[in-house]
């Protein structure tokens, strides 16, 4: 009888204890239940428009007015930041006419040049051949000269014929174009011909440069060896400059060729400019290129690299426009509000161009009726309905 006491009593524990389970298994599963509606209904919520519904007396509360957006011509102006560079036509390579070393060189990049100044040295075999083969076709045109002058007067005798009278012209001809070639290669080289006629063979040459400007670039180091028609050194002529600015993509888009830009140095230095291009591709910093044409500006050329600072004027030009009223600023974004229907608004995030005289300037057009007026009140009511 006792032992059938203590089966009853374990049957009814276990019983208890399975009961138990299942019940704190119910209430996980309605717990995570509920768990996953509210994370959907979340979802569905960010999913959609951010939007509000208003009554009647809350509109003229709000005092809310619609519109469509418009176009206008606005005359506005922004500040850029702009470098004097080289034009792609503005620079005057210095290069070897023959093969050497690179004795040494007496530039870097940045230097001031002037017309004819020393650049880079150059020594070897070649111009010590160019300057014999100078030498030998001077002796060459004296042999052919004084055959010519005997020929001439056996000639005019009528003791040789006219054929051979024309071989010896011919040959006269040929030595005399052959050292014009030799004397040119000795100028490429720097070497004065009453230097060869005194017979004072240079074993190295200086290499000059032709403009005065500002060494672009070194091509080759000290020791190297240059073929002929290698680039050494490359000036930046002054005269050929560019003045460019750089801009973002979106306000590239309120540019075009004719608007004028006031660029101001740091020196103080000021210039009337105007738009001559627009890039139309990227740059390497993911900028769009602006150039400007300058004015002359009297007694003062900026050197390359110079940075200035531009006003430029967008002039009357043609643009999809909404009131300043009409776009609320949040976080870094622009929003503003599209009737869906009487008294239904939501909220449209927008992308703009920039702002002049009271209006937003918009990167592209919107369709629909927009909340002109009354467009912030909006806005404060939704965030708070949302809290």
């Amino acid at each position: 009888m006792k032992k059938l006491h203590y089966l009853i009593a374990w049957l009814v524990f276990a019983l208890s204890a399975w009961i138990m389970a299942c019940s704190d298994k119910n209430n996980t599963n309605a717990t995570e239940l509920e768990k996953n509606a509210a994370e959907g209904a979340a979802n569905n919520r960010e999913s959609q428009p951010a939007g509000i519904s208003l009554t009647d007396s809350q509109r003229r509360v709000a005092g809310i007015k619609l519109d469509t957006v418009s176009r206008k011509k606005l005359s506005g102006s922004f500040r850029l930041v702009g470098e004097v560079i080289p034009s792609p036509a503005g620079f005057e390579s210095v290069l070897v006419p023959v093969g050497g070393v690179v004795k040494t060189i007496q530039v870097k990049p940045g230097d001031q040049v002037s017309k004819g100044q020393a650049l880079f040295t150059l020594g070897g075999s070649s111009i010590v051949e160019w300057q014999e083969q100078y030498l030998e076709s001077a002796q060459e045109v004296k042999l052919m000269l004084s055959n010519w002058e005997r020929d001439k007067q056996l000639f005019e005798k009528k003791a040789i014929s006219e054929r051979q009278w024309q071989e010896t012209q011919s040959q006269y001809k040929i030595a005399v174009v052959k050292h014009q070639a030799y004397k040119a290669k000795l100028l490429m080289l720097g070497i004065a011909e009453s230097s060869m006629i005194s017979g004072n063979i240079q074993t190295t040459v200086s290499m000059r440069s032709p403009v005065a400007g500002t060494v672009e670039k070194v091509m080759l180091h000290q020791g190297e060896f240059a073929n002929p028609e290698a680039v050494v050194v490359r000036i930046a002529k002054p005269s050929a400059q560019q003045w460019v600015l750089r801009v973002m993509p979106q306000d590239a888009d309120r540019l075009a060729p004719g608007n004028r830009a006031n660029c101001e140095f740091l020196n103080g230095t000021k210039a009337e400019s105007k738009i001559i291009s627009v890039a139309s591709e990227l740059s390497e910093n993911n900028l769009v290129n602006i150039y400007v044409q300058p004015q002359a500006i009297s007694g003062w050329v900026p050197r390359f690299g110079s940075s200035f600072s531009a006003e430029v004027f967008t002039d009357n030009q043609t643009n999809w426009v909404l009131p300043e009223s009409a776009i609320i600023e949040s976080d870094g974004k622009k929003y503003c509000f599209i009737e869906r229907k009487a008294g239904e608004y939501s909220a449209k995030e927008i992308e703009v161009l920039g702002k002049s005289k009271g209006f937003w300037i918009l990167k592209s057009n919107m369709a629909g009726k927009i909340v002109v007026e009354g467009a912030y009140w909006i806005w404060m009511q939704m965030n708070q309905s949302e809290e």
